[in-house]
């Protein structure tokens, strides 16, 4: 059923945006270089953050019923998609391998590692932490398997035109990377350091 309705979403997202990717354009020497990665997890992205504490976090934002209830049948998809009222930003702690590489439990068909400001990423962490908290009494803890994101609900409201991949340019952004393109899908590519998107 989770595969079948993947595929609705990807043709839906499709009509919208076929064949555009996003760019992103790294910042040029960034001040305190430390790496973040960016995933693409085949529909949504999302970023990986290294927190103080040696872990990464992992944020998401989608549906609440889509996204915290897996109720992923084509009706909540498309409700999802096109009329949320009901918004939720999932957050999950990772853990590294030996060689300092956060592992998710999931995999990501794509995994691109970023150099960006470690001052900036503090930061959009901490943004990101304080927004999740606004709603903690909400939380709800996702098991599905390979999923383990605590969802509470949230303020920003979800559509199409306004998803995980969207919340993932925004942290981009924030963290001096320059966008070229309109995050619809999930589809990103990553340039050298300076190149103007296109």
């Amino acid at each position: 059923m989770r595969r079948n309705l993947l595929s609705v979403c990807s043709i839906v997202m499709l009509f919208f945006a076929v064949g555009c990717a996003t760019r992103v354009v790294p910042p040029v020497n960034p001040p305190r270089a430390t790496t973040i990665y960016l995933c693409d997890y085949g529909v949504h992205s999302s970023l990986l953050l290294p927190t103080e504490n040696g872990q990464y976090v992992e944020y998401v934002y989608g549906d609440w019923g889509y996204a915290a209830l897996n109720k992923t049948d084509v009706w909540h998809t498309l409700v999802s998609l096109f009329c949320s009222g009901e918004p939720a930003l999932g957050r999950r702690f990772l853990k590294t391998d030996d060689k300092g590489v956060p592992v998710t439990p999931n995999q990501a068909k794509t995994r691109d590692a970023i150099l960006v400001d470690g001052d900036l990423i503090k930061s959009v962490v901490k943004q990101m932490d304080d927004r999740w908290n606004l709603h903690k009494d909400t939380a709800h803890f996702n098991d599905y398997p390979g999923y383990y994101f605590t969802f509470v609900r949230d303020d920003v409201h979800y559509s199409i035109l306004h998803s995980c991949n969207h919340l993932t340019t925004g942290m981009l952004k924030q963290m001096d990377c320059r966008i070229g393109g309109y995050p619809i899908l999930s589809n990103f590519i990553v340039t050298e350091p300076g190149n103007p998107p296109k």
